[in-house]
């Protein structure tokens, strides 16, 4: 949900520059492969999400290395005791939705990977997640001309992350069905499905590129 869709950002934009694999669990358990080499971040905004609940009882249990990232519930009363991690204060967050303050665990995450010397922050490195991304000008009229459609998101390379927030955001904020894709994996089959059901494509679904010059020549030339 809402508190791991900053570190797909980050996972996605930095995937070129991290020197370690960096993978995001959405389960009720960590997957076999983790052990105690592993650093498994435990991300909830609330501090009582159940599925980082459970994952912080398996590597209480395991022995593992664990780090807490939340603003307050039982995880937070557990920092320090079973394993470290940081409470933040989401003051700037007033809605205390998760998806509406991604700073937070964006920053947090962006400052234990510098600190774990996996990133080196740098002028280079921000340009990368700023990446400019093109909004068509005027985007209340954007916002009018997708509403009530089945939304596809088509991003690539180090804006497929940001894609996944994007269709979080419609999906929770807008109530309305969005979904994401990326290139080249799109080409490879999606592309096929929309010839069934026949008209629903250009009836109801409308596409949403995330486009960016950063692109690669590859990329630039599917999306054209």
């Amino acid at each position: 949900g809402g508190s791991q869709i900053g570190f797909a950002m980050i996972q996605q934009a930095l995937l070129k520059e991290t020197k370690i694999p960096i993978y995001i669990n959405n389960d009720y358990s960590l997957p076999a492969f983790a052990n105690k080499k592993s650093l498994i971040i435990l991300s909830s905004y609330s501090g009582t999400t159940e599925e980082v609940i459970s994952c912080w009882q398996e590597v209480i249990k395991k022995g593992y290395k664990g780090f807490i990232i939340t603003s307050g519930g039982l995880l937070a009363r557990r920092i320090g005791k079973s394993v470290p991690g940081i409470k933040f204060a989401a003051d700037f967050n007033p809605s205390k939705q998760p998806r509406l303050g991604l700073g937070y665990s964006i920053g947090v995450f962006l400052s234990l990977l510098n600190q774990l010397k996996v990133i080196k922050l740098s002028k280079k490195t921000f340009a990368q997640i700023n990446s400019s991304v093109s909004d068509n000008g005027d985007i209340k009229k954007l916002a009018t001309k997708v509403a009530k459609k089945l939304i596809l998101v088509i991003s690539a390379e180090h804006l497929a992350g940001s894609a996944h927030i994007l269709a979080n955001q419609i999906n929770e904020s807008g109530k309305n069905q969005a979904y994401w894709s990326n290139l080249p994996e799109l080409n490879h089959h999606f592309l096929e499905s929309l010839v069934f059901p026949s008209g629903l494509a250009k009836q109801k679904m409308l596409v949403l590129f995330l486009e960016s010059k950063n692109y690669s020549a590859k990329i630039q030339k599917r999306i054209s």
